[in-house]
Order: C-alpha cells, then sequence, then structure tokens
C-alpha cells in the first residue's frame, strides 16, 4: 500500500495552527495523530529528546487522572491520547533523529487514509538541513506555514506567556504589559523567531521545493475559498469548515496606544518582506503596515 501524504504544519505561532490541527483531524481524508505538537524534529535537533519523553509521561498521567472522572463523551478521545503516547515515547527513546521510527509511528493504523500530519510551529525555528530531511521522509511530502498580522501575532503571544505565568483577569493585563515591556528591550528573542516571518520564509525557499510549501494568512484562512486551496494542494477532498469555532483561544486584553505604535516599529520590516515575497497583504495587515510606515 502506498503511504500517505505527510502534512508538516510549521507555523506560525498563534496563528490559527490548532484549528487546523481540529479541522484536518475531523476531515475523512486525515488520520491526524491526537497529539499536536510532536516537537520531534526540533528536540532531536538539539539532542533533546529525552526531555520530550518526561514531556509525555507527564502528559499521559494527567491523561488518565482525567480519563478517571471523565463523561462519556470524552472518554474516547482521553483514551486515543494516552493510545499516541504510548505509541510514540519508545520512538521518543530512541534518543536521536530515527525518521523510519517516526514516520511509522505517523503512518500507523491510518486505514487507508490520505494524509497524515504533525503540527509543531517550532519546526519553522530548525535549520535548513533539518527541514530539508523532513521533506525527505515520505515521497509525498507537504509543509503548511500560516501568517497572522505581526503585531496581532504578537500580543496575543504575549498575552499567552501571562496566561501560562498564572496571571489572570486585570493581572493578566498588567503581566502581559510587562512581557511586551521586556520584548521591547530586547529581552525576549524567542518570541521575536516565532514572528519573523522574512526569515522563515527566506529559509523555506533554501531548503524546500516551492511546490512542496503552502502558505496563507491567517485573516482569510477562515473560508471556504482558503479550505478548497488547501485541500487541493494536500490532495484531499475539499471540505467546509467550522469557522466560527475558536480553538484555545487566548485571555482577552487591549494593547494601549504607545504599546502599539512600538510593536508596528519594530515589526515594519516584517510587513515590507512578506508583501515582498507573498503579495498582496490583509486589510488588517494594511492597517498596521501603513501606521508603521508613517
Amino acid at each position: 500500500m502506498a503511504l500517505p501524504v505527510v502534512m508538516f504544519g510549521i507555523g506560525a505561532t498563534k496563528a490559527g495552527t490548532s484549528w487546523l490541527h481540529r479541522y484536518l483531524s475531523d476531515h475523512p481524508d486525515c488520520a491526524m495523530s491526537p497529539l499536536k505538537e510532536l516537537h520531534y524534529f526540533d528536540r532531536a535537533e538539539v539532542n533533546a529528546l529525552p526531555g520530550e519523553v518526561r514531556r509525555l509521561k507527564a502528559k499521559r498521567a494527567k491523561l488518565a487522572e482525567e480519563l478517571a472522572g471523565a463523561e462519556a463523551r470524552k472518554r474516547d478521545g482521553l483514551l486515543a491520547g494516552i493510545a499516541a503516547i504510548d505509541r510514540f515515547l519508545p520512538v521518543l527513546r530512541l534518543g536521536r533523529e530515527d525518521r523510519a521510527a517516526y514516520l511509522a509511528f505517523l503512518t500507523g493504523g491510518t486505514g487507508g487514509r490520505r494524509l497524515v500530519g504533525d503540527i509543531t510551529p517550532s519546526y519553522a525555528l530548525t535549520a535548513p538541513e533539518t527541514l530539508a530531511r523532513m521533506q525527505g521522509i515520505a515521497p509525498e511530502v507537504r509543509f503548511v506555514y500560516l501568517l497572522r498580522d505581526p503585531v496581532d501575532r504578537l500580543w496575543s503571544h504575549l498575552r499567552m506567556l501571562a496566561q501560562r505565568a498564572g496571571a489572570a483577569g486585570a493581572a493578566l493585563q498588567a503581566r502581559a504589559e510587562a512581557i511586551f515591556d521586556a520584548w521591547a528591550r530586547g529581552d525576549h528573542p524567542e518570541v521575536d523567531a516565532r514572528g519573523d516571518y522574512a526569515g522563515a520564509l527566506a529559509k523555506f525557499a533554501r531548503a524546500l521545493r516551492p511546490d512542496t510549501l503552502f502558505t496563507q494568512f491567517y485573516e482569510t484562512l477562515f473560508s471556504d475559498a482558503a479550505m478548497t486551496r488547501l485541500c487541493r494542494f494536500l490532495g484531499i477532498a475539499p471540505q467546509p469548515g467550522r469557522y466560527g469555532r475558536r480553538v484555545h483561544a487566548g485571555p482577552e486584553a487591549a494593547l494601549s496606544t504607545g504599546r502599539l505604535a512600538v510593536a508596528r516599529s519594530r515589526l515594519a520590516l516584517q510587513y515590507a518582506e512578506v508583501a515582498a515575497r507573498l503579495g498582496p497583504l490583509p486589510r488588517r495587515w494594511l492597517e498596521n503596515c501603513s501606521e508603521a510606515t508613517r
């Protein structure tokens, strides 16, 4: 039996990748792993697979705890997550990149479906050589990269960091603003890396064949037109999506006028480079881009 198409969702962070994972998981032609963000190639690149073993073991324990008191309608999902972890842990325990073992995990039990996938936004941060090896893992490999307005993506990312720090309500607003101010001082290079569309697109151009890369703006993602284009690229039947469904939506918090101006200024290059590489920008991008160049 021919291998299915392997799809890698390579970013960007806070640009709709969780919604895309849910969409493909619901698609009858796809066999997506219940585990979003496998973190295989990025961790293998820096010899950090043992840390992933510990993370997934902790995640398994949490799922098992949830399962003990879960309603019937949630049990199947929890059991699927536990089973996927049990199948993936031996691959991680090899302690090194083994594409054959990884591919066997990804394609096991597909039931003849045409697409399997791993959506891990941090794959966009890997070296060109890693991306090239990923491209050669199977006869048909596709990469999907989503881009969100740089200012909106940044602020969503910082709110997520504030939430992870345990802040909520008014405290979350203050915490997010403090993280923003630190970012503006250059203290969060990892946040810049996640939103470096210019660098990522340049790297993809060096490492990947153009026919294997699909790019889509977050602002135009949630539509039949975008899903038809994506499905045809992936070789699956076009299906409408649940466009009103929010997946892992971040907490609400307003970005002050002064900080907005700082973000627009610092991210001006991203707008210019994306426009040069991908053509006309969505309206939301143009609003922030025009303000940044005034």
